[in-house]
């Protein structure tokens, strides 16, 4: 009776550990299969099942997040992800599927700060070794009005901008106006990561006013009076 029961109790921790895990992972290649063959109902029932068994399995959440958003469940997808990440917080690609997710959704900032929120530290390592940057940004500073936003495209890279509370993707140079103006951008590469949001503030001053300041003179608008900055 004894060895029975030691059989039956080692067969039992068996399914609970290595067992379950085997089955998740034979109800997610039986959901990619359903995928292939267009049953996507089917397909979703078995991610489900297999997450039920093991909640920390990756490769099914991020599956089932790609089924959802191939849906256009984003909100399905997002939430999938959230969960994931805050069960299991050393899960790296979760982050970037999320961050994905939010890149193909025009989310360009959301994006970048759901990288910059890991605070896991190897996941934090692993995705700075990832992402990329922005290059070829005019340096803030002081410039004449009408000067142009410009950046290097030809570098593999795509990037999202952001004036006045608007992001849009960056197809061509733009122009800044008299003024302030703060500037944000995003770069993405071709595996959707983006990289940190990057500030750059502009002051937008008339010719004239820069050409005094180029040569180390200040004209008081009020008076005309010309001074010489120290």
């Amino acid at each position: 009776m004894v060895f029975f029961a030691l059989v039956a109790a080692g067969a039992a921790y068996f399914f609970t550990t290595t067992g379950s895990g085997y089955l998740a992972d034979r109800l997610v290649a039986a959901a990619q299969t359903a995928e292939e063959r267009r049953h996507p109902a089917l397909a979703e029932n078995l991610y489900r099942r297999a997450l039920s068994l093991n909640d920390c399995d990756v490769r099914a959440r991020s599956l089932l997040a790609d089924l959802y958003e191939d849906q256009s469940r984003i909100s399905a997808a997002e939430a999938l992800l959230k969960k994931g990440i805050t069960i299991f917080p050393s899960g790296t690609d979760l982050y970037l599927r999320l961050a994905a997710l939010y890149i193909r959704a025009g989310r360009a900032e959301e994006a970048a700060k759901i990288l910059d929120a890991a605070d896991n530290p190897y996941v934090s390592i692993t995705l700075s070794g990832k992402r990329p940057d922005v290059s070829g940004a005019l340096p803030g500073g002081r410039y004449p009005t009408g000067t142009t936003f410009t950046l290097e495209t030809g570098n593999g890279l795509r990037y999202f901008y952001e004036v006045d509370g608007e992001w849009n993707l960056y197809t061509q140079p733009v122009t800044l106006d008299e003024g302030s103006a703060t500037v944000r951008v995003v770069a993405v590469d071709e595996d959707d990561v983006p990289s940190p949001v990057r500030t750059y503030n502009y002051t937008l001053v008339p010719k004239a006013q820069t050409a005094w300041a180029e040569t180390g003179l200040i004209r008081c608008p009020f008076c005309g009076e010309v001074f010489r900055a120290h």
